[in-house]
């Protein structure tokens, strides 16, 4: 098993982005034909609570934007949950394996929690797959494509990995343990 320390990362990725409402803003429904009324429902209540809600996403303050147009819902067990692709600037990302040819795509993804809040993570994709699509709603949270070679790491809203996998050939090949350096 591999053992990854993210020692140099945590503390950059521990810090805090605070983002605040300026304003009344009048915000376009995302409606989709191709969606059932309830997917629709829930990506505007995703939506709505993401604008009004103080994030403390580190991905955030990079993120050139986030991608509703592109917004897709993947069903599974943990329930209905809403993946958004964020727009990156070239070169941002991850150093696995010293390897600058593994490209990183990032989407951040709502699960929902009572009361129409939800709880939101990055989800960080990398490889070398020059045609991978970051809004390819068959690669989802649920559903890894059978020819994905990569690796997946999701990050909580306190922007603490959570689980860092790799795959090989749609595969679960390692999932890698991550060692939080601890606060001396």
């Amino acid at each position: 098993m591999t053992r990854i320390i993210l020692k140099n990362i945590i503390p950059t990725v521990v810090l805090a982005l605070s983002l605040t409402s300026c304003g009344e803003e009048i915000h376009k429904p995302i409606m989709n034909k191709n969606r059932t009324r309830t997917e629709n429902e829930l990506i505007q209540n995703c939506k709505n609570w993401y604008e009004n809600t103080k994030h403390e996403l580190f991905i955030l303050q990079f993120s050139e934007s986030t991608e509703w147009d592109h917004v897709f819902i993947s069903k599974g067990d943990e329930g209905d949950i809403a993946e958004v692709p964020l727009i990156i600037p070239k070169g941002f990302g991850l150093n696995i394996e010293n390897d600058p040819t593994i490209k990183y795509h990032f989407r951040i993804f709502f699960m929902p929690q009572p009361k129409n809040q939800f709880e939101v993570f990055t989800r960080i994709i990398g490889t070398r797959d020059t045609t991978f699509v970051n809004n390819d709603s068959d690669f989802n949270y649920y559903h890894i494509k059978p020819h994905f070679n990569g690796y997946e790491m999701i990050v909580n809203s306190k922007n603490e990995p959570q689980k860092f996998n790799k795959y090989k050939d749609g595969k679960l090949e390692e999932e890698i343990s991550i060692y939080l350096p601890r606060n001396q």
